[in-house]
């Protein structure tokens, strides 16, 4: 069963950890979990008013940005045992070009 789960998530994986245009896929999926988790659970903070979106804005965008450091960072070791993973079922983990 791992081994039919490994083989579903590996191009997607692959995709996103091994090429240059998966990287920069990768940078809005970093910083945007802050900003989706402000507009979900709280839909009543978002103000109407300009001066104070832009307020909201500013402090969202600067969470946004430290907490950028760690998700990216679980994303890399998540890639490293996944990396793992994939060697030992002698699956191809680097480009060759």
């Amino acid at each position: 069963m791992k081994k039919i789960i490994l083989s579903i998530v590996y191009p997607i994986w692959f995709f996103f950890a091994k090429t240059w245009l998966g990287g920069l896929v990768m940078i809005p999926i970093v910083i945007m979990p802050v900003p989706t988790v402000v507009s979900v659970v709280c839909p009543e903070s978002i103000p109407t008013s300009k001066e104070a979106a832009e307020g909201l804005g500013y402090i969202v965008t600067l969470v946004a940005f430290i907490c950028a450091i760690p998700v990216a960072g679980l994303l890399m070791d998540l890639s490293d045992r996944m990396e793992d993973e994939y060697k030992k079922l002698n699956y191809r983990t680097r480009t060759s070009f």
